[in-house]
């Protein structure tokens, strides 16, 4: 699929239509988070001696550590270790001995993760390790595999042998039997051997295959065994590549015969974990990636799903604590869950694991502590900048996702969104479209009228004209749409814009509201419209696409010619003729020379030489000159993030939001520079009026607030009767307008009445049709 939740990022700059916000983030000059939380935990390890203390690996920032059973987190750091992780073990005896597999090598601590150092495996030391396991009776005999090798250590991992298997199986889970201490089985790589399942019956030393007649070629991902009868065993297979139908095995016989116990109702051929139940051995539960928990109690014969509580499907580790019978989810994307053995629902456990992967930010114009993201585990909103995330339920079915969200500009309870396919699932489930709501977020209208159920819809821009009229622009893994309808129909842009390749990237000049660009990333395209998209045409040549596509593109907000990108491998470049040519101005900008990324680019539009941007792996920068000179803006910071979108908060250039690929939301108050902002006096006294009055197609009505207040803006007709709640919000003081452009109301005189926390003020305003 050529479109997808990370090449369709989106930064639209703020104009303000208010005066600036006198906001208070958490750190003043100084970067932080609070969320929405998220992660991807792809393993689970519990203190065998404190059942409290927990560590969990994220693919994307390491280990993170809780002392409260999940109550709170916090993060493991170190410099010295890769923080994609894989397994990790917690020496049974000595448990300030760790040891961490990631996909760059294996680590051990023996100060509780306070410090690591690399340990030199006998061959590819630097190899992904996906599995490091204790034997829990012989606490210094320590196992660790690759995907094609698997050794054994006796002495804590100081030295290490290969175990006697063939080259190339490797090591991807193992279990000791419960009750007998000599009996291992252990998943191989079948992908390589065809030699999947193994067993030992003396701890390792020599071991037999048992894949017997097993004819998937798909990969182990999770085994366990019987607590009474160690002849049972089930494990959980990886068909995703090659579309196998068996998922879940079960042997009865030690693995003589193996039997196909997955239901028909999995979307996907990939179960993740497989557990059995310490409470009755009938009980089997077994993550997948894309119908979440499922549990069987008839030891396999029938399955259900177990998922009440869950706001995703997509299931990564499972452990269960078999003396507190505590259960414990790692998610993809959405980090973990605990649920008591019989209770019915889960429970989101992820205080302090701010790891989510954002796509899209949109910040309230009106106002600016109001904001929702897009994120891989779902849409999440804040009306606090950022002190507080909340998830949004939209309604859309299971294996779709929400993939964009736009504010109205002018309606602050109008919201748009788009759905598109789960980048897991890669199945279409149910129609993907275009979703809107009018009551902040509460309920949603699902409209797709004139759009293919099959494509997916990520970018959402509006263009807003002087007479009240906008067009709502849809980027599309297959084209671009608009409507002029707000969204009621939709038809696909032509007028030589090609029809066949996606557009992630979509922007309304600021300056110009008739001119719109269109980005494709894959092929390095970028498309012009000097007529609000009734035709387009491709400007010069855009720099080389052997140095990576656009990944980022921004419009002055002074001049529609004066156009910014941010590409894949050689940073940013400026176009001072509407990009018929362009100029790299990395200039002194700190990069990263593996990736030379460069997104988040937003422009001061008090002042556009004022640009920030973010340089991956590097963190934030700004720049006074127009990019001649660059200045780290990383205080607090975690720069070793990947890529960002950055938003000033409603028009407040000293309030910043910035939405990480990997690391959440951040936000800031910043103190500007005396040239970087022009700032419009504070009104000295209450206001409320409208122009054009009358009016026949729409009317912007302006006040002024010489305080902050709570502000309700409400349409009445002649009877007292309110006809339309056009505002319901906490505001700052200054100066505020909004448009408004009636829809199913008749001609007529009606009464426009603003309601303030200390006054009240209302005025005639007559609707001609």
């Amino acid at each position: 699929m050529e479109l997808n939740l990370f090449c369709s990022i989106k930064i639209a700059i703020i104009i303000a239509l208010i005066y600036p916000l006198n906001l208070i983030f958490a750190g003043e000059n100084s970067w932080s988070t609070n969320g929405p939380s998220g992660a991807t935990v792809y393993t689970i390890e519990i203190n065998p001696v404190d059942r409290a203390n927990i560590y969990i690996g994220t693919i994307s920032n390491g280990i993170y550590e809780t002392s409260d059973g999940g109550e709170h987190w916090r993060h493991v750091d170190n410099n010295n270790m890769f923080t994609c992780m894989r397994g990790i073990a917690i020496n049974p005896r000595a448990p300030e001995t760790i040891f961490a597999g990631t996909t760059r090598g294996l680590y051990k601590s023996t100060d509780s993760g306070a410090s690591w150092s690399f340990v030199w495996l006998p061959q590819f030391p630097h190899n992904e390790v996906d599995v490091v396991q204790y034997h829990q009776s012989q606490p210094n005999l320590i196992f660790a595999g690759t995907r094609v090798n698997a050794w054994k250590s006796y002495d804590d991992g100081n030295t290490w042998e290969a175990l006697d298997i063939p080259q190339l199986t490797g090591m991807i889970d193992m279990k000791v039997a419960p009750h007998n201490p000599d009996l291992i089985y252990m998943l191989g790589t079948s992908l390589y051997t065809g030699q999947g399942v193994w067993k030992s019956e003396d701890r390792g030393n020599t071991w037999i295959n048992v894949h017997n007649n097993i004819d998937s070629a798909g990969s182990g991902t999770d085994i366990d065994i019987d607590p009474v009868d160690n002849d049972i065993v089930y494990f959980s297979v990886d068909n995703l590549f090659n579309g196998g139908p068996s998922y879940i095995y079960k042997t009865t016989d030690g693995g003589n015969s193996w039997a196909n116990i997955a239901p028909d109702f999995l979307i996907s051929p990939y179960a993740t974990a497989i557990k059995i139940s310490p409470v009755d051995r009938r009980i089997i539960y077994a993550g997948t990636l894309d119908n979440g928990v499922i549990i069987s109690e008839n030891s396999g014969d029938t399955w259900t799903e177990m998922n009440t509580g869950l706001t995703t499907r997509h299931a990564q580790a499972l452990v269960i604590d078999t003396l507190t019978l505590n259960m414990y989810l790692g998610t993809i994307y959405d980090g973990i869950y605990k649920k008591r053995l019989g209770a019915e629902a889960w429970q989101k456990i992820s205080l302090n694991i701010n790891n989510a992967s954002c796509s899209q930010l949109s910040v309230s114009e009106i106002n600016g502590n109001k904001a929702y993201v897009v994120a891989a585990n779902g849409l999440f909103y804040t009306e606090d900048l950022g002190e507080s995330w909340s998830y949004v339920d939209i309604g859309i079915p299971s294996g779709n996702a929400v993939w964009g969200l736009a504010f109205d500009r002018y309606l602050p309870n109008l919201l748009y969104a788009s759905s598109g396919t789960d980048t897991f699932t890669d199945t279409l489930l149910a129609p993907n479209g275009f979703y809107k709501s009018q009551d902040s977020g509460n309920t949603w209208e699902f409209l797709n009228d004139g759009l293919p159920d099959s494509l997916s819809y990520a970018t959402i821009e509006i263009s807003y004209s002087p007479d009240g009229t906008k067009r709502i622009f849809l980027g599309a893994d297959h084209g671009l749409f608009y409507s002029d309808n707000s969204g009621g129909s939709w038809e696909i842009c032509d007028g030589n814009l090609p029809t066949n390749i996606s557009y992630g990237l979509v922007e309304v000049s600021p300056s110009d509201l008739n001119t719109v660009a269109a980005v494709n990333y894959l092929y390095n395209r970028l498309f012009i419209s000097h007529n609000r998209g009734d035709s387009w045409e491709e400007p010069g040549e855009l720099p080389s696409y052997n140095n990576g596509g656009i990944i980022d593109f921004q419009f002055s907000p002074d001049n529609s010619s004066r156009m910014y990108i941010g590409s894949y491998h050689s940073g940013l470049y400026e176009s001072f003729d509407g990009g018929q040519s362009w100029v790299n101005i990395n200039n002194d900008l700190p990069v990263d020379p593996g990736i030379t990324a460069a997104t988040g680019i937003t422009i001061n539009p008090f002042n556009p030489a004022n640009i920030f941007v973010v340089s991956t792996h590097r963190g934030i920068f700004q720049s006074h000159n127009g990019g001649i000179n660059w200045e780290s803006f990383n205080t607090g910071f975690d720069t070793t993030g990947g890529s960002a979108l950055m938003k000033f908060a409603g028009g407040d250039t000293t309030a910043v939001y910035l939405a990480s690929s990997t690391r959440s939301v951040w936000s800031i108050h910043r103190t500007p520079t005396g040239i970087d902002d022009d700032h419009q006096p504070l009104p000295s006294q209450f206001s409320l009026s409208a122009y054009p009055n009358p009016f026949n197609a729409t009317t912007n009505i302006s006040f002024s607030l010489p305080t902050a207040s709570n502000v309700s803006l409400d349409i009445y007709d002649l009877l007292g009767r309110r006809a339309v709640n056009l505002l319901d919000s906490y505001l700052p003081e200054g100066n505020h307008s909004l448009l408004w452009h009636p829809e199913d109301i008749a001609a007529g005189v009606y009464i426009y009445c603003l309601t303030t926390d200390n006054s009240q003020t209302s005025h005639k305003i007559t609707l001609l049709k």
